[in-house]
């Protein structure tokens, strides 16, 4: 059997290559860097006020929440569990009374996300957690900090991911200023990451169900 290539001009427009081997050249020459590096961020927490002797300051690294959320979304998808985006109003069948409590998509919560987005918009429900939850770290050296996926009816674990852990400062409670200091870390934690999400929630973000 004969294979013919097809040869289609570069675009004007586009600078598109007009031909496989020019792509691949092109794209041999394009350094992307580290992928991690686009989706993982570190901040400096300042502990200078709180004079812990050798302690100024602890870095906390997170994963994006925006990526971690679709990379979730995605998981939940290949697993055929349905993804609500559009909130259902649920009336009773004899009286009309409004009825709550058959998913997410009839809730209070995402009827009230929906109410200020454009037409073309959806709602992403994220939940955060930093008490550790059920992950069995409560108490350990470890806190995880997770999220949560809210826009499905289910309590798969596929819908939580890891954002980060909060960082660890050695000291005992008794020393002063160290519980202090402690409450300032996960308080600037969790600040750092609202912060990442609601720099993406005045214009959204895209998202392909599936990718």
């Amino acid at each position: 059997m004969r294979v013919f290539k097809q040869v289609v001009p570069a675009s004007r427009e586009t600078g598109w290559p007009s031909s496989t081997r020019s792509m691949r050249d092109k794209i041999n020459r394009i350094t992307c860097g580290d992928f991690w590096d686009h989706v993982v961020t570190t901040r400096t927490i300042d502990l200078a006020e709180y004079n812990l002797p050798g302690v100024s300051s602890v870095e906390f690294s997170f994963v994006d929440p925006i990526f971690l959320f679709t990379q979730h979304c995605n998981e939940l998808h290949k697993c055929g569990l349905t993804l609500q985006w559009d909130p259902v109003k649920l009336l009773h069948p004899l009286t009309g009374e409004r009825l709550y409590g058959a998913g997410i998509q009839c809730g209070r919560l995402l009827h009230a996300a929906t109410e200020n987005l454009p037409s073309n918009g959806k709602a992403a429900l994220l939940n955060i957690s930093w008490d550790a939850g059920n992950t069995g770290y409560a108490g350990r050296s470890a806190s995880p900090i997770c999220l949560q996926v809210m826009n499905v009816n289910a309590s798969s674990p596929k819908a939580v991911g890891l954002l980060g852990y909060v960082p660890r400062i050695q000291y005992n409670t008794d020393t002063k200023g160290a519980s202090e200091a402690r409450r300032h870390v996960l308080q600037e934690c969790v600040a750092h990451i609202l912060d990442s999400i609601e720099s993406k929630a005045r214009y959204g973000f895209r998202y392909v169900i599936g990718v």
